[in-house]
């Protein structure tokens, strides 16, 4: 129910500094969160309704949500306007009550997985195409980079191409469910076959990784999701060496990070025999969604915080940071 839902949010946003923004995505069931922390200590929050919502960016611009066909855009002053009124808000898919996108980027079904703005460009993974796209307002939906490994652009989804981490302006890094390049390989291929990519220099840096997702640059390291065996896991970006930094209570995908905490999504496993033998299946049962709260000071969890009212997937997680802007 409705207090229930607020009493969720109440207890995110004890976790964000002051002037954070919080997004998430919950995908099957349509809808994106936007939780707002003002200096003085209140929290606004509305919700948007869209058809298979999946990646999230944020600058101090705005917002960018990618759906089913196309990714939208909702200027700051948008939300301002909207995380003022502190109410819960709801929106159609079609955009006609509450707020409203200002433009959209169509990318058609491409299986749209983590985006990312920058000032000069939205840049995509475009998953089943096998490549990462970029839409720069002069070249839309353009070419950007492919896995070495991808001999030919076709909609056939070969390795689940599904996050990357960024450096700079550009992405650095990519992960993938395997190395593979004829169709839908990754599906035969054993779950620990997960990989991920150093962009810039086109080389394969990890391997035997499970269901690798939500790679993040943390100063000389990379952070990655292991979403099969339900581990955040950490990469020596210099010696390439991992280990396991917290063990987690779900399949998790969708990972942010604020000066103290991470927010990491923990979902429910699709029932499907491709998740069958996967170790997090033998670890955890639950339905809902949860939120995994995260000291970073000594990597432990310190709250878990379950989403109701059939919320059972989490797609990504974003935080924009107004303290500077």
């Amino acid at each position: 129910n409705e207090s229930t839902e607020l009493s969720e949010i109440k207890k995110i946003a004890t976790y964000l500094e002051s002037n954070e923004t919080l997004m998430i995505s919950t995908y099957h069931s349509g809808e994106v969160w936007i939780i707002k922390k003002y200096s003085e200590g209140d929290t606004a929050h509305i919700k948007l309704k869209r058809k298979l919502p999946s990646g999230i960016s944020a600058n101090r611009d705005g917002i960018y949500v990618a759906t089913e066909d196309c990714i939208e855009y909702y200027s700051r002053s948008s939300l301002k306007k909207a995380l003022l009124t502190g109410k819960h808000q709801k929106e159609s898919s079609e955009g006609e009550a509450g707020i409203k996108f200002d433009r959209k980027i169509k990318t058609g079904k491409v299986l749209c997985h983590e985006i990312q703005s920058r000032s000069h460009a939205v840049y995509y993974i475009n998953t089943r195409y096998s490549i990462i796209s970029k839409d720069d307002n002069e070249k839309k939906n353009s070419f950007f980079w492919s896995p070495p490994f991808i001999s030919e652009i076709k909609p056939h989804d070969y390795c689940h191409l599904n996050g990357f981490a960024f450096e700079g302006d550009e992405p650095r890094y990519a992960t993938c469910l395997a190395g593979t390049n004829f169709d839908r390989g990754w599906r035969l291929f054993p779950y620990s076959s997960g990989i991920i990519i150093d962009i810039k220099k086109n080389a394969i840096i990890k391997t035997n990784l499970i269901l690798p997702h939500s790679p993040r640059i943390v100063k000389d390291n990379l952070f990655v999701l292991e979403s099969g065996k339900a581990t955040l896991t950490c990469i020596s970006l210099e010696t390439f060496h991992s280990k396991t930094l917290v063990d987690l209570p779900g399949f998790a995908r969708g990972m942010a990070m604020n000066k103290k905490h991470a927010f990491i999504g923990l979902s429910s496993i699709r029932n499907s025999n491709l998740w069958n033998e996967l170790p997090v299946r033998k670890k955890h049962k639950d339905k809902n969604a949860k939120l995994a709260i995260i000291e970073l000071e000594n990597m432990q969890i310190i709250e878990t915080i379950e989403l109701q009212n059939g919320q059972e997937e989490i797609f990504d997680i974003q935080i924009l940071d107004c303290n500077n802007s």
